[in-house]
């Protein structure tokens, strides 16, 4: 009887905290994401290549939620997060010039959702803005892990990443 008072009691504390409603937190007053392309001072980088790594795990890569790789180092470290199925073993990461680029990485997990990746520099600033784009299509589905992982020219060590997503539903 002790552990059902106890149980209610926790149930309805839980139920009275755990649902406020609040206002949407603002990530960074230096840009306005819903805006960005408009702003004079952010110049989108169009000299990106998406990235498709395999075999990471996604339970172990989505605590990460994100990722500014600029060396080899930090890449190889990726390969900790690698699942051990059979056709994983074998699996090498590829190749990178990390001299020459900067791999950035935002995890994801929805339904299915069509994916737009941009990445936008500000030099006054000293900054980027990696910014993904979900449209999600579909609330039905099963949850999909996506590192976006997408190699950019080298940023200088003397930059700062953001990185932040926009979400739209286009439900047909």
């Amino acid at each position: 009887m002790k552990k059902l008072i106890i149980l209610v009691f926790a149930s309805i504390f839980t139920m009275f905290t755990s649902c406020k409603q609040e206002q949407p937190t603002q990530l960074s007053p230096n840009y306005d994401k819903h805006n960005i392309q408009n702003d004079t001072n952010w110049v989108e980088v169009t000299d990106t290549m998406s990235i498709d790594i395999k075999c990471l795990n996604g339970d172990l890569i989505s605590h990460l939620k994100s990722f500014v790789i600029r060396d080899s180092i930090e890449y190889t470290d990726l390969d900790t997060l690698r699942w051990n199925y059979f056709e994983c073993i074998d699996y090498e990461l590829p190749t990178i010039d990390f001299t020459q680029y900067t791999l950035l990485g935002l995890n994801t997990r929805t339904g299915p959702v069509l994916i737009e990746r941009s990445v936008f520099k500000n030099d006054s600033k000293k900054k980027y803005l990696y910014l993904i784009k979900l449209k999600i299509t579909n609330l039905d589905e099963i949850l999909i892990h996506n590192s976006n992982f997408l190699l950019i020219p080298k940023i200088p060590d003397n930059f700062t990443i953001n990185m932040d997503t926009l979400i739209s539903y286009d439900f047909k």
